[in-house]
């Protein structure tokens, strides 16, 4: 039995009936004729979670972070991938940080790193598809004789096209990546006075998504029953791939 380590509610979020306003009391500390009961109790809970995810002090909180946080919420994501460490510092830790970084508003930031996520999941997902032999020096030897060139070295808009010509990823999967790459660049290369901060905001959001939801369908865990969870085969392949000598 394959044993895979995990973050349990990684990337957090609230739902999208959350009581904003109460919770905000709450993390101002304007609580104080607030009942005990299971629904203030959970408000607590959630203000705890916001102050955590957001780590910039409470007093600075507002109410369009949370209003934020909620539209980067609508993807839930349970589990991710602890190890790894390669899947937790290229793509786990940067789209935990582009959540927050818009949320606080540095948007710019933000559509950078739910950029970065997606090009690490186009390499993760040639890596953990296309058994190759690794060499520390060159990459993979097969990379080099279909390309010429590592594959992680490759354009992002190439990659994306190889992995859906191998049938490593669905047409859907493909123009999702293809659209995080375009926002991405639209701003990051192209900006321009026509764009509002409200325009900013709305591709950060857009972009966060598209990494998350990408980020969800290739990891794909997810609980088989209470006690135990279901991973594709294909990452367990890959996470053993690295304990091996």
């Amino acid at each position: 039995m394959s044993k895979v380590l995990v973050n349990i509610n990684r990337l957090g979020g609230l739902p999208l009936d959350a009581d904003i306003d109460m919770i905000l009391a709450i993390i101002n500390g304007n609580n104080g004729n607030l009942e005990s009961d299971d629904k203030s109790d959970m408000n607590r809970h959630y203000a705890e979670q916001v102050v955590r995810s957001f780590r910039i002090s409470k007093d600075l909180i507002t109410r369009e972070m949370l209003e934020r946080y909620i539209k980067m919420s609508s993807i839930y994501i349970p589990f991710t991938l602890a190890q790894p460490e390669i899947i937790e510092q290229r793509i786990v830790a940067p789209l935990e940080s582009a959540k927050r970084l818009a949320c606080i508003g540095d948007y710019l930031a933000s559509i950078s790193l739910s950029g970065l996520v997606g090009e690490m999941l186009t390499v993760l997902l040639w890596e953990m598809n296309f058994n190759t032999i690794k060499d520390k020096k060159y990459g993979t030897v097969t990379d080099k004789k279909l390309f010429n060139n590592r594959f992680d070295r490759l354009q992002q808009s190439l990659r994306i096209n190889i992995i859906e010509a191998f049938g490593y990823i669905g047409v859907d999967s493909a123009n999702t990546l293809r659209k995080l790459q375009d926002e991405r660049n639209e701003i990051l290369h192209r900006w321009t006075d026509s764009y509002t901060m409200e325009n900013i905001e709305n591709i950060a959001i857009d972009c966060y998504n598209y990494a998350a939801t990408l980020m969800k369908k290739i990891l794909a865990i997810d609980l088989a029953d209470p006690s135990s969870l279901k991973i594709d085969k294909r990452i367990l392949d890959y996470i053993s791939s690295f304990s091996k000598d």
